[in-house]
């Protein structure tokens, strides 16, 4: 620039810098135009996207308080189940030892009918 300028006079020089603030001035006029119609337009689409995020939150705290709900009434609901399949497996190992004497007597009950036809095919035979 200092080459451009070396053979103006002050003056010269003064009114070059003038016409470029001019143009800067002009230039930054344009700029912040453009900035406030950009702002116009996106004012409104910020104010949607603000809505749906706000709206979005909302809807996915309502779903998520009922899927807590839904929980806590599955965890009531396996509370009861493993509470009743503890109480169907005391009945049948209950059932189990019941099962167990009976056999045990039927068994008794087969020694000694099996004993009493001995005795008595060897009172026949005698």
């Amino acid at each position: 620039m200092e080459e451009i300028t070396k053979d103006l006079t002050d003056s010269e020089k003064l009114n070059l810098i003038l016409a470029e603030l001019a143009d800067m001035k002009i230039w930054r006029t344009k700029v912040d135009a453009f900035i406030e119609d950009r702002s116009r337009d996106t004012q409104p689409m910020l104010g949607k996207i603000h809505k749906e995020i706000a709206d979005t939150r909302h809807e996915m705290r309502e779903r998520f308080e009922k899927s807590d709900q839904r929980f806590n009434k599955i965890e009531e609901q396996l509370a009861v189940v493993s509470q009743d399949s503890k109480k169907i497996a005391r009945l049948v190992r209950a059932q189990n030892t019941i099962m167990f004497e009976a056999k045990a007597e039927w068994d008794d009950y087969g020694n000694r009918i099996h004993e009493l036809e001995e005795q008595m095919e060897k009172q026949k035979a005698a």
